[in-house]
């Protein structure tokens, strides 16, 4: 079964692979194939809207716009309303990357990015969020799928959804950290940085020693051969 995405207007047959903006209201399906710029719709109308190179490009979502990608039985959405904090909170607290996180810590890394739920028949199942300025940089984090859902090409298509987001098409750079999950991503263009010996990073005093780690650090490492 294909799981890219095609950009086209709504057909009689809704095909595998649907995306919808809006307050809740299904729209025409938008879908998305590798290699191709995805069409969005504009807020206030049906219309599509091509995507333009920076600075031309539009602003084709806001803070009351969500999308949606569906596939059989399974959503992703950007919705925040969706989000189970309690659920993500129990998956990531223990992880090796964030094990004994506070869930108050957790509401608010998912309250301040572009989080991408992953469910099935209403259960949140998956999580991916991307912390980005929506125009230059993203940093992809905290993405992972229940083991009971792995093995179905989940995280695969969970990332053809985040890449094929209207809002992270101008990003120059987009980055993660994982532990053992490269071979996954280099599937979608990621790469080791080029000149690590440039890149800096602070921490303040004893954080290495706090049982409580930053859960801005997602490692995506539980994907791995998804």
């Amino acid at each position: 079964m294909r799981h890219d995405i095609e950009c086209v207007k709504q057909e009689p047959r809704v095909a595998p692979d649907t995306m919808k903006m809006g307050r809740g209201r299904a729209r025409a399906p938008v879908r998305a194939v590798a290699g191709e710029r995805p069409l969005a719709r504009r807020a206030k109308d049906s219309a599509p809207c091509l995507l333009r190179p920076f600075p031309d490009q539009p602003s084709l979502l806001n803070a009351a716009t969500h999308a949606e990608f569906r596939q059989g039985e399974f959503l992703v959405s950007t919705d925040p309303a969706r989000l189970n904090v309690d659920a993500v909170h129990a998956f990531l607290s223990r992880t090796d990357w964030a094990k004994g996180v506070a869930r108050d810590v957790v509401e608010r890394s998912l309250r301040h990015s572009l989080c991408f739920g992953l469910y099935r028949q209403g259960r949140q199942i998956g999580l991916a969020r991307v912390i980005t300025d929506r125009a230059t940089f993203g940093y992809l984090a905290d993405v992972y799928v229940l083991e009971e859902f792995r093995g179905r090409g989940l995280a695969k298509w969970l990332m053809r959804c985040i890449l094929a987001h209207p809002e992270l098409q101008s990003l120059r750079s987009l980055r993660l950290a994982t532990r053992g999950a490269q071979a996954l991503y280099r599937q979608f263009g990621f790469t080791a940085l080029k000149h690590p010996e440039c890149h800096l990073e602070r921490r303040p005093p004893g954080w290495e020693d706090q049982p409580q780690r930053n859960a801005a650090e997602g490692s995506p490492a539980q994907l791995k051969g998804d």
